[in-house]
């Protein structure tokens, strides 16, 4: 509820694309770096940071808004939200058997693919 209250204030600030920029940034260094975090705090911390890259559905919602011709607004909304829908299921499929043998290949293909992600994001239009 915090993250979306933080959202709504500083969106308009600092703009849709570099706040979605920004937050996977964050959420990436901590994917990466939890494979030399010892404390139990800042684990806990880079986790909780992680799980936060889910309040970017938001403003992913708010570009596909923006973007869809305003006669299938709603189709765009709706296929932003399946592709959603499909990747986390396809990533809980994946992560499972990750977690069991190679934890450490799990961290660190999430911070790559976050990293491509926001690669990615650079060329959404301004």
């Amino acid at each position: 509820m915090f993250f979306y209250f933080f959202i709504s204030n500083i969106i308009n600030i600092v703009g849709k694309k570099r706040l979605l920029i920004i937050w996977m940034t964050i959420g990436g260094t901590f994917a990466g770096a939890l494979y030399w975090i010892s404390n139990f705090y800042l684990i806990l911390l880079a986790l909780l940071m992680i799980a936060a890259l889910g309040n970017c559905i938001g403003i992913m919602i708010t570009i596909a808004i923006e973007y869809y011709p305003i006669n299938i607004n709603a189709m765009g909304v709706t296929l932003v939200m399946m592709v959603g829908r499909l990747g986390a299921v396809t990533g809980t499929n994946v992560i499972g058997p990750l977690l069991l043998n190679n934890c450490n290949t799990m961290f660190f293909s999430y911070a790559g693919i976050i990293g491509f992600l926001i690669l990615l994001g650079f060329f959404l239009p301004k």
